[in-house]
């Protein structure tokens, strides 16, 4: 199955937007690092907190 398809890219901001977008920028990592302003950019990141919700009950079934 395609990584794309299965694996949100919020799962590459784990320490916080802002520390995740130094870190890719201090490796140099030029493909996340656009991915991840573009999904900034079209606020697919807004609202982290309810996203890491809907994995748990996802991934657990059961709400949080």
């Amino acid at each position: 199955m395609d990584t794309g398809s299965g694996l949100d890219g919020q799962c590459l901001i784990g320490a916080g937007l802002d520390q995740s977008l130094r870190y890719l920028e201090s490796i140099n990592e030029q493909s996340a690092l656009e991915y991840v302003n573009l999904m900034k950019r079209s606020g697919d990141l807004d609202d982290m907190s309810e996203w890491e919700k809907s994995k748990v009950e996802y991934f657990y079934g059961a709400p949080v």
